[in-house]
C-alpha cells in the first residue's frame, strides 16, 4: 500500500489568492496615490452614470458662468463710459449755467469746452472690448459713431442761416432737434441693429443693450455741437440766449437719460451677478456630490491596504509551508 500526497489543489488557489491580493493591494495603492477611486470611468461601475450626469451639468454650468463673465465685463466697461459721457457733459452744463446773460457774448472757452465734451462722447460711442464696439447693438463690429465730423457741418449750417436772417431761433432750434442718425454722424445701420443679449441660465436671457442712437446720446450731441459751433449774433441777441438755453435744455435731458441707462445697466449686471451665483453655489453642491462618488476614503483605503499586507504575509507563509511538505513530515 503506497501512501501520496498531492499540494497542487492548494497551491493552484494559493496562487489565484495570491494574484487577487497583489491586484487589490495595487488597487489601494493607486487609489492612495491619486485620491480617485478609478481613473476611469468604467471603474466606477453603476456610479458611473452619477458621476457623468453631475459632470455634464457641472459642463453647461461653466458654460453659463462664462458667458455670464463676458457679459459683466462688457456692461462694466459700458457703465464706465456712460459715466464718463455725463461727467464732461455736465461740466460744460455747470460752465453754461455760469456765464452771465447780457449783451455781451460769452467766451469762447465756453465753445472749446463743448468741442471738447462732444469729442469725448462720440470717442466713447466707439468703446469696444476685446474688438466688440460695445454700443452698436449686436452690429458688433461696425462703428457707432461713423462720422465725428457730420453732426458740426450740420450744425453749422443752421447757424450759418440763422447768422444770416434766413431763420429765426426757434427755427435753428427745431432743424438741429429734428437731425437723423446719419446727420449726426452715427451709422446708418444702427436703428435696424439688434440688442445684446446672453443666457445666463436655462430660460433666462439678460438683455443689457445701451445704443448710440437712443435719445440720452443724441440730446448730448446735440446740445454740446450746438454750443460748440453758437456764435454771438447782436442782431438777435434774444435769439441768441434762446439757442443757448435749448442746447443747455439738450445737454441736461440728455444726461439724465443717460442716467437712466445706466441704472437700467446696472439692473442687468445685477441680474447676472445673481445667476453666477445660484451657478457657482450649485457647483459646489455638484462638485460634493461627484467627490462622493469619485473620490476615495483616505481612511477607509489605508486600513483595507494594511488589511491586505497582512492577509498576503499569512498567504506567503501558507505558501511556504505547504511547499515544506513532503511524505516523510506526512508519516
Amino acid at each position: 500500500m503506497s501512501i501520496s500526497i498531492s499540494n497542487i489543489g492548494q497551491s493552484t488557489r494559493m496562487n489565484s489568492l495570491l494574484g487577487s491580493l497583489r491586484s487589490a493591494m495595487l488597487t489601494a495603492q493607486t487609489q492612495l496615490a491619486s485620491g480617485r477611486k478609478s481613473e476611469s470611468f468604467s471603474g466606477l461601475g453603476t456610479d458611473s452614470i452619477v458621476s457623468l450626469s453631475l459632470r455634464g451639468d457641472v459642463r453647461r454650468l461653466d458654460t453659463y458662468v462664462e458667458s455670464i463673465d463676458a457679459a459683466m465685463g462688457n456692461t462694466e466697461i459700458m457703465d464706465k463710459a456712460m459715466n464718463a459721457m455725463t461727467a464732461a457733459a455736465r461740466d460744460v452744463f455747470a460752465t453754461l449755467a455760469g456765464q452771465l446773460r447780457g449783451g455781451d457774448a460769452p467766451s469762447q472757452s465756453v465753445n472749446i469746452s463743448a468741442q471738447n465734451a462732444l469729442e469725448t462722447v462720440q470717442n466713447l460711442l466707439n468703446t469696444s472690448l476685446g474688438g466688440r464696439l460695445l454700443f452698436g447693438g449686436d452690429a458688433v463690429q461696425t462703428a457707432p459713431m461713423a462720422d465725428a465730423d457730420a453732426v458740426n457741418t450740420n450744425v453749422q449750417a443752421e447757424i450759418a442761416a440763422w447768422l444770416a436772417g434766413s431763420q429765426d431761433a426757434a427755427a435753428t432750434i427745431a432743424n438741429i432737434d429734428a437731425l437723423g442718425d446719419t446727420e449726426l454722424g452715427l451709422s446708418a445701420g444702427l436703428a435696424a441693429a439688434g440688442g445684446l443679449t446672453v443666457r445666463a441660465d436655462d430660460g433666462l436671457s439678460v438683455d443689457y443693450t445701451v445704443k448710440a442712437n437712443n435719445d440720452g446720446f443724441t440730446d448730448l450731441i446735440k446740445g454740446l455741437s450746438l454750443i460748440a459751433n453758437l456764435d454771438f449774433n447782436s442782431n438777435d441777441v434774444d435769439g441768441y440766449w434762446q439757442i443757448y438755453d435749448a442746447a443747455m435744455n439738450l445737454i441736461d435731458n440728455g444726461a439724465r437719460s443717460v442716467d437712466v441707462e445706466v441704472a437700467d445697466l446696472a439692473l442687468s449686471t445685477n441680474a447676472l451677478e445673481d445667476a453666477k451665483s445660484r451657478h457657482e453655489d450649485t457647483k459646489v453642491v455638484m462638485d460634493r456630490m461627484i467627490g462622493d462618488v469619485e473620490d476615495v476614503d483616505t481612511a477607509e483605503a489605508l486600513t483595507r491596504l494594511q488589511t491586505l499586507q497582512t492577509q498576503l504575509e499569512v498567504s506567503y507563509r501558507a505558501i511556504a509551508s505547504l511547499r515544506d511538505l513532503s511524505l516523510v513530515n506526512y508519516l
